[in-house]
């Protein structure tokens, strides 16, 4: 397979990867994961879709409506005496008695390591298995919300970070979300930002797999619309290989210690805990066991499922125990909705509308949610609670609150991901006080400040395009140059090391008021095309703890003159600016702040000593022509045009043609 078809049929699309014969799809890492006060980034939460309707009045038996449930039952019931006494004390309304295959959920329960949550689902539900999955994904309902466009996994993050731009970033190289099962469109967005997929490759060497498909970089990509497409695509592509080795690596650091049975969910579960005793801060892993279809013969399908499915959920809490992982780790099991009161002439049950879920871990408060549903109200001929009136907790606001009260999601993130205030109110409290992230450990989504920039450096310039020397040749740092307030890029240089990378530049936010203050500044990439990424590989420059304002930006390069832009440019989320193009206003004294090198303004180059001002002082500290045999970045200043070499070109095509000039700001 070649790169062009492996990024068609991967990249930008849901089809799997596989992970030990498992479908897998990942998805991207957010921008900034240490924004949480209180720290809480090292938690995770795994969701269980048992897709195809679980049975939920074949789970949590109600003891207090034995009669009816046995009438509208007579094949498919239990009776009293076969079932699982869950807690004796509950109120009247709360008694269940557990299907007798759940023992291991009763274990969990009682060991306060699970809460069941009756009665969820959504108003106007819709039976269709396809159309009721899609908005659970989509944070929607059957009415005024039914036409959402993205999974809601995918608003959150939107909103939470609005810089991300879809690839790895230098201090959480593992992807955001973790799909193994029927649930990834919760992470759908049209533009595929948060949505990377493998397919047919095995976790102990898809990393080195993924690495040969991606084959040799492009070079001289030009400075045009396309230039700068394909220059995302070849981001995208860099991710997707950071992705894999990170998933990998993690995979094979890892440990199990519980013994797991060999079926679909606790194999799903077992790696996922194995990925986490790794040391993955992925957030997000989905996971699914499918069958719960049960038309027919439900007592035979249902029953070993259900089994199949507490063995799951128990071996991997006791992995995560064993594991000293139990305290990071939240799992959530729900169906795309329940199935009617009264059994069928196939002995199974047809589609209904309400259902239970589970929540289970350590830092769950533990106990039984909402009450029985009423056997009584049949919905007219429909044989099912009804969900306008029967609804006891709306799914959004479970979610709502695993991502408010776990995750440390605000108000305004909660609001944006459901597009409604409506379920901040009405969250249940399913997280221990001692472990819920409050108010001081969430984040508003405004938070931060991001940039797209470009520039173009004299220097380095050959035609439309820069040369990438010093990065064919190994010769550029793997962290800041610049002592800027970011240094810790190790990892960094790795995620986007393409051929694209001319060398490193500084970028600078300054006060409105008086651009001679700085307010920030850090260290970021240059591309051959201008364009300025970050050192997380994002198209965008990101200040992650400056707020949005006015600013000036300037960019600064060890052997070029800087330039800043001529006023504060107000930051929102798409702002940009182009120092290359001559229409842009930059800040001036009079003289050309830059060269125009066929209608592209550059840079200066010859300002050696980072004194803003090209005079004898550069050419006599740091031209000397024996560095020409023992070049080392950084002291070798002289290297004007970036070519890896300290010659006369340096000296006389630009150091000497831009003695006397200054920098403009």
């Amino acid at each position: 397979m070649n790169r062009r078809n492996f990024l068609k049929n991967a990249a930008f699309t849901s089809a799997p990867m596989f992970l030990n014969s498992m479908p897998l799809g990942v998805f991207a890492s957010p921008q900034m994961l240490e924004a949480f006060s209180c720290n809480p980034d090292d938690r995770s939460v795994v969701v269980i879709h048992l897709n195809g309707a679980n049975d939920g009045l074949n789970n949590l038996i109600p003891l207090n409506q034995m009669g009816l449930y046995s009438d509208y039952r007579p094949n498919v019931k239990f009776a009293q005496n076969e079932l699982l006494t869950l807690q004796a004390d509950l109120p009247d309304a709360q008694q269940i008695g557990l299907n007798p295959n759940m023992d291991d959920f009763k274990h969990l329960y009682e060991n306060g390591q699970m809460a069941i949550v009756q009665g969820a689902g959504y108003p106007n539900l819709n039976r269709s298995h396809f159309a009721s999955g899609r908005l659970w994904a989509f944070g929607g309902d059957g009415g005024t919300y039914k036409n959402n466009k993205r999974g809601f996994m995918a608003e959150y993050l939107a909103n939470r970070y609005p810089f991300y731009e879809g690839v790895p970033f230098s201090e959480n190289l593992d992807p955001l979300g973790i799909s193994m099962g029927t649930f990834e469109k919760t992470f759908y967005c049209s533009d595929t930002i948060y949505h990377t997929s493998l397919k047919g490759i095995n976790v102990n060497g898809f990393g080195s797999a993924v690495n040969s498909l991606l084959g040799e970089q492009i070079s001289n990509i030009p400075n045009t619309d396309q230039g700068s497409a394909l220059n995302h695509i070849l981001a995208v592509e860099n991710s997707v290989n950071v992705y894999s080795e990170r998933v990998s690596a993690t995979f094979n650091a890892g440990n199990n210690i519980a013994t797991y049975d060999n079926e679909s969910l606790a194999n799903q579960l077992k790696i996922i805990a194995k990925l986490i005793s790794g040391g993955s801060k992925t957030k997000i892993f989905t996971a699914g066991k499918g069958g719960w279809d049960t038309h027919g013969d439900q007592k035979n399908r249902q029953n070993p499922l259900l089994k199949a499915t507490g063995r799951a959920l128990r071996s991997f809490q006791e992995d995560l125990t064993a594991l000293g992982l139990a305290d990071k780790v939240i799992t959530v099991v729900f169906s795309e909705f329940g199935r009617k009161f009264r059994e069928n002439g196939g002995n199974g049950t047809d589609h209904g509308t309400l259902g239970p879920m589970y929540v289970v871990g350590n830092g769950v408060k533990a106990g039984v949610y909402g009450t029985n549903p009423l056997l009584a109200d049949e919905f007219l001929v429909k044989d099912a609670p009804n969900p306008n009136t029967q609804l006891q907790y709306d799914y959004r606001t479970v979610f709502g609150t695993i991502l408010q009260d776990w995750m440390g999601a605000s108000d305004t993130a909660i609001t944006a991901t459901f597009k409604t205030a409506s379920f901040i109110n009405t969250k249940p409290e399913l997280i221990l006080p001692a472990l819920k992230a409050g108010p001081d450990c969430q984040v508003d989504p405004t938070q931060g400040t991001a940039i797209t920039l470009k520039a173009f450096l004299e220097g380095p310039m050959n035609g439309s395009s820069m040369n990438t020397t010093l990065n064919t040749n190994s010769l550029l740092p793997d962290k800041d140059p610049y002592g800027a307030l970011q240094t810790a890029y190790d990892e960094a240089f790795d995620a986007t090391g393409d051929a694209q990378i001319v060398d490193w530049v500084r970028v600078e936010l300054r006060d409105a008021a008086n651009p001679a203050t700085l307010v920030a500044a850090k260290a970021a990439l240059l591309q051959a095309n201008g364009q300025i990424i970050d050192a997380s590989g994002t198209a965008k420059v990101f200040f992650g703890d400056v707020p949005r304002g006015d600013y000036y930006v300037a960019i600064q390069h060890y052997n070029h003159l800087g330039v800043m832009t001529a006023n504060a440019i107000t930051f929102d989320d798409n702002t940009a600016f182009d120092f290359s193009d001559p229409n842009s206003a930059v800040y001036t004294n009079g003289a050309m702040a830059q060269n125009n090198v066929g209608g592209i303004l550059c840079m200066w180059a010859g300002d050696m000593n980072g004194d803003g001002t090209i005079n004898a002082v550069d050419k006599n500290e740091y031209w000397k022509p024996e560095q020409a045999d023992n070049f080392t970045y950084g002291s070798s200043k002289a290297d004007l045009n970036l070519d890896g070499v300290v010659n006369d070109v340096d000296k006389n095509t630009y150091w000497r043609a831009n003695n006397s000039k200054q920098q403009q700001f």
